[in-house]
């Protein structure tokens, strides 16, 4: 038998992979050294730490990557219904918003033509040659996980209003 629906959690997969890459990238830019990291637009104090091996670098990159891991582990539970997993899908809704949000910087990035911008203090805060590509795979992942989280959505919340009605009274609108 074929069908023509997609897979309900697909879109959930595909996120946690980009989660997952995403996971290695930071592991992987901490490897290569603060001109990995620089390049990556890891803030300026991250890319010293990482100069002189203190800690500050390794440990931000590893909270970084266990919170991808974790939000990937989330995707494929999600995507997979073992359990009603409201708080799940709620801690995956507030992450989806803050990556979309994240995402989203690229906007003014592009089309302003800036290269470094600058709080009110000097601090440089958005750096790095690959700033634009990561900002659109973060947008992507997170526009990814809404669809997911749509697209798994519980039937109960269907507009069907007939369903929605106690048995009875649905015995007697099928009747009539």
């Amino acid at each position: 038998m074929n069908s023509t629906h997609p897979p309900l959690g697909l879109a959930l997969d595909l996120s946690a992979t980009g989660l997952l890459a995403g996971a290695v990238v930071h592991l992987a830019a901490w490897l290569g050294g603060p001109q990995w990291m620089a390049a990556l637009g890891a803030p300026p104090s991250i890319v010293a730490s990482a100069a002189i091996g203190s800690w500050p670098a390794l440990l931000g990159t590893l909270a970084i990557a266990a919170l991808l891991v974790g939000m990937a582990l989330s995707c494929f539970l999600v995507a997979r219904r073992r359990t009603r997993l409201i708080f799940l899908r709620g801690t995956l809704g507030i992450f989806a918003v803050i990556l979309l949000a994240r995402g989203l910087l690229v906007v003014p990035f592009i089309f302003a033509g800036q290269r470094k911008w600058r709080t009110p203090a000097g601090k440089i805060i958005v750096t790095g040659d690959w700033f634009a590509a990561g900002s659109l795979v973060v947008l992507a992942i997170g526009a990814l996980i809404c669809l997911g989280l749509y697209q798994t959505r519980s039937e109960r919340r269907s507009l069907n209003i007939v369903a929605a009605l106690p048995r009875r009274t649905r015995a007697r609108h099928d009747t009539e």
